[in-house]
């Protein structure tokens, strides 16, 4: 989940610095469209880091990366459907078109307990119990979105396998680490390994 590459290739020509500020333009865009539908949606990843200033401004997001209500997906198909995005589904999650703007939106599928807390179940590594106070609104243009704290996209970066860059997206995160606000989270955060299919 979320982004493969903390800092992006420098670009090397000027056609190529303007595709990837498009391409940016052209997320916020949907970004903005998909909190003004009134469904609701959680952002993680790179423009979660990015919104909350974890990444420094020439840095370009592959893709918005959102968590879903698995409950609420017959909702999201019927707007998706109605307003020019197209739909792969794939095995946890759904990769989303904008038709308009050509941004591409993975929507992973998380449910949500009693108390409103979040959780992933049977991931590829296991099972995440993500706490709602690991989320917060923000600003973004003329509308707000809900966006993961850094607190919490530290333990998951922290806990998560190894992957390029994985030392330095941490080094990034944890400069925006409020420790109060991590050491509340990290008591509600939970994670259940997936057991091996020997056991």
């Amino acid at each position: 989940m979320g982004e493969k590459i903390l800092q992006p290739e420098q670009p090397q020509t000027l056609e190529e610095e303007n595709i990837k500020q498009e391409r940016l333009e052209a997320q916020q865009k949907t970004l903005s469209k998909l909190e003004k539908s009134g469904l609701s949606f959680l952002v993680f990843g790179g423009w979660a880091g990015k919104i909350e200033g974890v990444y420094d401004d020439d840095y370009y997001p592959q893709d918005i990366d959102i968590f879903i209500n698995q409950n609420q997906w017959e909702e999201w198909q019927k707007f998706l459907e109605k307003n020019s995005f197209s739909v792969e589904m794939e095995s946890n999650k759904a990769r989303i078109k904008d038709g308009k703007t050509g941004a591409f939106v993975d929507g992973h599928f998380v449910k949500e307990d009693a108390t409103g807390n979040f959780y992933i179940e049977e991931a590829s590594h296991g099972t995440f119990h993500l706490p709602k106070i690991g989320f917060k609104k923000k600003e973004l243009g003329e509308s707000s979105v809900t966006v993961m704290r850094p607190e919490l996209s530290w333990i998951l970066e922290k806990g998560g396998p190894e992957r390029e860059h994985k030392e330095e997206k941490l080094i990034k995160l944890i400069g925006k680490v409020d420790q109060e606000n991590l050491e509340k989270i990290e008591k509600e955060f939970k994670y259940i390994p997936k057991k091996n299919s020997s056991e």
